[in-house]
């Protein structure tokens, strides 16, 4: 039994079907069957029955897949922890969630850039919960994340905080008040940025904490077309204060909510790593950097 073979084991598992997942991994169905019957040789133990609907996983099946996800997920960050230790000494490599470097800067990393000329540096945006992921699993030497973390192994450093806002129309009732409530959204036609932002997961779960669900109208990856969604008073705006600098107001207005709604950055890294002398180089220049004045907009 090698990773290859539990790898294909888990998209049977997941396909229910030999035929649907042979295509996804672009091998004959017949080939596929050969390996999980060679499996079950090995196991001793039948991990699938096959029925009318497919197959459907035994006992022994159901056993084997929540191993082998937890086996595949610690060989890859074996394989990515020996990887980054090789690398460490000329490699940094970043992960930023979603959204991160137009709160913080683009700066922020050019200018290390700049400044470690002799360092690789690689970078990559993602959602929030992978970004956090890269790191937990040796993908990514350090995170620029959304939200703390309660998971072991890891040291979070707080950057910066910014606070969520509301967007409105000056044809809207909202526009002649200076501060909001959540709850005063209950029945609102709302445009917000999409499952990618932290800020999407965090105001959905805020309106559920005050029993109800949000009326969303449009989501977006984009903060501009956001903006432009608001200058169309489609629906009143969730975004973060800091998004909107370059913006020409008119017609439209910023107000603040009366809870405490914030978007707050850390940078994450593992526990082990702490003292790699490149992690190190960056977090002292993480902490130099004025964000507040060089934030990219």
């Amino acid at each position: 039994m090698d990773t290859k073979e539990l790898q294909h084991f888990i998209v049977v598992y997941k396909e229910k079907s030999l035929n649907r997942a042979a295509g996804k991994l672009f091998i004959t169905s017949q080939g596929l069957s050969r390996i999980i019957t060679k499996l079950e040789n090995e196991l001793e133990a039948k991990l699938f029955i096959r029925t009318q609907k497919g197959l459907v996983p035994t006992e022994s099946g159901a056993f084997l897949y929540q191993s082998a996800q937890k086996l595949l997920n610690l060989f890859s960050e074996t394989e990515n922890g020996v990887r980054q230790l090789a690398r460490k000494a000329s490699q940094l490599r970043l992960v930023c969630a979603t959204g991160v470097l137009n709160a913080l800067s683009f700066d922020v990393i050019l200018s290390f850039m700049k400044a470690n000329p002799s360092i690789e540096v690689q970078w990559i945006e993602c959602s929030n919960r992978e970004a956090k992921g890269r790191v937990m699993g040796f993908e990514a030497d350090v995170g620029l994340v959304l939200g703390d973390t309660d998971e072991t192994g890891l040291v979070q450093i707080g950057l910066t905080r910014h606070k969520v806002v509301t967007m409105v129309h000056k044809s809207h009732p909202f526009f002649k008040k200076n501060i909001i409530s959540l709850s005063d959204l209950q029945n609102e036609k709302i445009v917000t940025l999409n499952k990618d932002y932290r800020v999407n997961e965090d105001f959905h779960s805020k309106c559920a904490e005050l029993g109800f669900s949000p009326n969303v109208v449009a989501e977006t990856v984009d903060t501009n077309c956001l903006y432009k969604l608001c200058k169309l008073a489609v629906g009143v705006g969730i975004l973060i204060d800091c998004s909107v600098d370059h913006f020409e107001m008119g017609d439209l207005k910023i107000i603040p909510f009366q809870e405490e709604f914030t978007w707050d950055i850390f940078a994450l890294i593992q526990q082990q790593n702490i003292k790699f002398p490149l992690i190190q180089a960056f977090q002292a220049h993480l902490r130099d950097y004025d964000f507040q004045s060089k934030r990219s907009v």
